[in-house]
């Protein structure tokens, strides 16, 4: 009987201890993050007996940045020294509840990358990827959301840079939760010299000229006015008399005769 009891004494406290541990386990994921595994769904408990419902895209979800959607197999290149917006969002499907964005380990800190953005009190910096050296935004309550929106900063390049998502839509009575994994890469921003058409001038209308108007008195110049010569006036001749003209008599001189 003594060995019954205490068999029955261990099975117990094995049931409370594992009960205690189930329900801390629950509370963490309810609150925050479990883990912050990367190359997979970043869950415990329940979820770690239970494989992954599919992809992001598959269960209805999106994850953006500036407004793109990152692609799996694809390398997502942003710039250096400027934030950028980081969102995740339902496509179809009509909420979830956990979540958890890990940038992993590149030739750069990944710690601090990753914040909440400016009045998003659904996400806070997963302290449980801080603590195993990377970056991280996760959940920090259990309600139903249909959006969170967080901010990334390189200020050095970072190349080919792991990035894990995982989102948990149910934890309690069912395991289901989604998860991808995408690459982004962070790289000074390049200005390339823009090119540019040559314009051709608009045709340049002259403005009207207005001549300066004077205030001075203006004093007329005197003029000389050139002699007028008068073209005298036509005379009438007077009447021509004609003078009778009287024929003088001629007499002729005597001739006389030369004797022979």
């Amino acid at each position: 009987k003594v060995r019954d009891l205490r068999t029955l004494f261990v099975f117990n406290m094995l049931r409370r201890i594992l009960f205690l541990l189930f329900i801390v386990q629950t509370s963490a994921r309810s609150n925050a993050p479990a883990g912050c595994d990367g190359g997979g769904p970043a869950v415990r408990g329940l979820h770690s007996r239970a494989s992954s419902s599919g992809s992001i895209e598959t269960g209805g979800f999106q994850v953006m940045i500036d407004g793109e959607a990152l692609t799996s197999g694809t390398t997502t290149t942003i710039a250096t020294g400027v934030d950028h917006t980081v969102s995740l969002q339902v496509t179809t499907a009509a909420f979830f509840r956990g979540f958890l964005i890990r940038l992993g380990q590149t030739e750069v800190s990944t710690i601090d990358t990753i914040t909440p953005a400016a009045g998003e009190g659904l996400a806070s910096i997963a302290t449980v990827c801080t603590t195993a050296g990377v970056g991280g935004l996760g959940h920090n309550n259990r309600s139903e959301k249909t959006s969170i929106s967080g901010v990334i900063r390189f200020d050095s390049p970072a190349s080919d840079m792991p990035v894990d998502v995982t989102i948990v839509v149910a934890n309690r009575d069912e395991s289901i939760f989604y998860h991808t994994a995408y690459s982004l890469t962070a790289a000074t921003a390049v200005q390339v010299p823009a090119t540019v058409a040559p314009v051709s001038p608009a045709p340049v209308t002259p403005a009207p000229i207005t001549p300066a108007v004077s205030s001075a008195p203006v004093t007329p110049a005197p003029t000389t006015l050139a002699p007028v010569t008068q073209a005298p006036a036509p005379t009438t001749p007077p009447p021509i008399s004609e003078v009778p003209v009287t024929a003088t008599p001629t007499t002729p001189a005597p001739v006389t005769a030369t004797p022979t």
